[in-house]
């Protein structure tokens, strides 16, 4: 070999050796901050998921509270403590509407957990048997009705407490 072509050999040799490990610190950083990325984004989920569990868990309870107030008045009602105006005045007060929150609530929920869907079905059905005695036109069974009633506060206290599991067990996974 031409010693004149020996430095240009080792220019040739040095500049692939620099490209090859410019080469390999590029490809670990990139998979460095593609590995960062893909946490952030993970906690950045888990986040807004927390997030909209505990929503949810406040417009359920608000819900629950609307609907309870609304069976308390027919409970009084049927047990001759208020008027039929007296109910109908009371059903109209505008403090007693959620105004959309309800479809907020059902809709995170089939969104975002429908795990909780079964026990929500729960409460669902539950909240039906009230509904049956949420009425005027007839004579009702009172104690009837406060078992129905005893039953959906304890069954929208156990899906409460499903929605605090899930919000546990997510903050255990971080």
């Amino acid at each position: 070999m031409n010693k004149e072509m020996l430095p240009i050999l080792a220019g040739l040799i040095t500049a692939i050796s620099t490209l090859t490990a410019v080469f390999i610190t590029n490809y670990f950083n990139m998979k460095s901050l593609e590995r960062n990325f893909r946490f952030q984004s993970g906690l950045k989920n888990k986040e807004l998921r927390l997030n909209k569990l505990e929503e949810s868990y406040e417009l359920f309870e608000k819900w629950c509270t609307f609907f309870s107030v609304g069976y308390l008045n027919y409970l009084y009602f049927h047990s001759k403590k208020i008027s039929e105006s007296e109910l109908f005045e009371l059903l109209k007060n505008p403090e007693n509407s959620l105004s959309g929150e309800f479809q907020k609530l059902i809709t995170l929920l089939n969104i975002h957990f429908p795990e909780l869907e079964v026990e929500y079905e729960k409460v669902n059905l539950a909240r039906s048997e009230i509904v049956k005695y949420m009425n005027i036109d007839k004579k009702i069974d009172v104690q009837d009705f406060v078992k129905a009633q005893v039953k959906f506060e304890n069954i929208a206290k156990n899906f409460k407490n499903e929605i605090a599991q899930l919000a546990k067990n997510m903050r255990m996974e971080e």
